[in-house]
Parts: C-alpha cells; structure tokens; sequence
C-alpha cells in the first residue's frame, strides 16, 4: 500500500497563511534505487481525503482507490 507522509507548515505566499500538505506516495517510492518519475494527481480538499479526524463528513479513503488503481 502506499505511503501517507505529511509536510508541515508550508506556506503560501498567495494566500498569506502556512497549511499541512499530504502527499500519497506509491509503495515502490521507497524502494527505488534510482530517482524515478511517478504520474501525480492534485487533488484540493485535504481534511476529507484521507483523514476521518480531520474530515467534517467522512474521509474518502483516496489511498484505498489508490492502491487499487496501482494494482
């Protein structure tokens, strides 16, 4: 399964404020030997994608669909 890591505190300078990034990493991320090219999907809406403390109605559970997609 992938990789759920959290980069604290990164601030925006267009919205004037610093927030939580989390970033889904495939699980070959940490075994590749040489630096590869992943595909990426942005997705806004953080609290609900993975998180069910954070969400206000449910997590999403996007590492779930990811995983799956991965195969």
């Amino acid at each position: 399964p992938g990789r759920l890591r959290t980069l604290r505190r990164v601030r925006s300078a267009w919205l004037g404020n610093t927030r939580d990034l989390y970033v889904l990493l495939p699980a070959s991320y940490e075994a590749a030997e040489a630096p590869r090219r992943y595909p990426v999907v942005y997705m806004h809406d953080g609290q609900n994608l993975f998180l069910p403390d954070l969400s206000y109605s449910g997590a999403w559970h996007v590492e779930r669909a990811a995983d799956r997609a991965a195969g």
